[in-house]
């Protein structure tokens, strides 16, 4: 499939998929979702574990595991060297 037809049938610019096969953008969740769409496959397969985390429930996952392992978001924060607002969020 050429840049062009890929674009169309995204819904996108030929200059997006450039950017992106370049890898010259921030990548987007919904942007990777219409490409993976677009070529017929599952967008998980173009997702690395950063996407993958991102696009989870993770605040949920990190909550579960916090209390696990029986820490407050002060405690978390502190292991981590972030300040607990940034826990909470």
């Amino acid at each position: 499939m050429k840049q062009e037809e890929l674009a169309v049938k995204a819904g996108l610019d030929r200059a997006t998929i450039i950017r992106y096969e370049n890898n010259l953008v921030e990548h987007s969740i919904n942007i990777i979702d219409k490409i993976s769409h677009a070529l017929g496959v599952n967008p998980t397969i173009i997702y690395d574990d950063y996407f993958r985390f991102i696009s989870s429930d993770y605040g949920k996952k990190i909550k579960q595991l916090r209390i696990k392992f029986n820490l407050t978001q002060k405690g978390l924060g502190s292991l981590l060297q972030v300040h607990r607002k940034t826990i909470s969020k």
